[in-house]
């Protein structure tokens, strides 16, 4: 939405307010963000929210207090927490936490994903994969995570999901898994338990 002097405005639709799971990225301009994380403070919805990139993570307010989970990956953890490289990457996210988010999921790409809450900071080992494409890898490690979140898993086995999803996409050629189908993720899922 856009106001009169021009400035891009997030409205919250009625249909939105009664939402369980609200998906948000950085593509949203700062104020929209602002805005959004505002609105989600009272509201039950989980609120999660993609870094996208270093400098358009560089969107979100400083005070993350409303985010229910920030997925980023190594770079954007760094600069969001003003940490300098070399820094370890859970005390960047407590940083992250400190300023409000509930959860931070880190992308670790094939070494699967950094998972920090009110428990402290684990990794979350990632499933061996025969890597066709990197595209959308990230975006479906957010998906798994939300998906299983939304249906009251604890974050471990949301992030879990999400790695599982992650390498299914790391697997296909293009951004989406195709032929994603229950079958296909419980094969994955005995997969992973006959690796683990």
């Amino acid at each position: 939405d856009r106001d009169v002097t021009g400035v891009q405005t997030c409205a919250l639709p009625i249909s939105l307010a009664a939402a369980d799971v609200i998906f948000a990225d950085c593509n949203l301009t700062a104020a929209a963000l602002r805005e959004l994380v505002e609105l989600a403070r009272p509201m039950k919805a989980l609120l999660a929210v993609d870094g996208v990139s270093t400098l358009k993570a560089g969107r979100l307010p400083h005070c993350l207090s409303g985010i229910d989970v920030l997925f980023v990956n190594a770079a954007e953890t760094l600069a969001l927490s003003q940490r300098s490289e070399g820094t370890a990457l859970d005390v960047a996210a407590l940083a992250l936490r400190d300023r409000g988010a509930v959860a931070v999921v880190i992308g670790l790409g094939p070494n699967g994903a950094l998972a920090c809450d009110s428990e402290g900071s684990r990794t979350i080992e990632a499933l061996p994969a025969e890597i066709v494409d990197v595209t959308g890898a990230g975006d479906a490690l957010a998906a798994g995570t939300i998906g299983k979140l939304a249906d009251r898993a604890g974050l471990d086995d949301a992030v879990r999901e999400g790695t599982l999803l992650s390498a299914l996409t790391l697997e296909c050629s293009g951004s989406v898994r195709r032929d994603l189908s229950r079958d296909l993720l419980q094969a994955a899922r005995e997969r992973w338990a006959a690796v683990g």
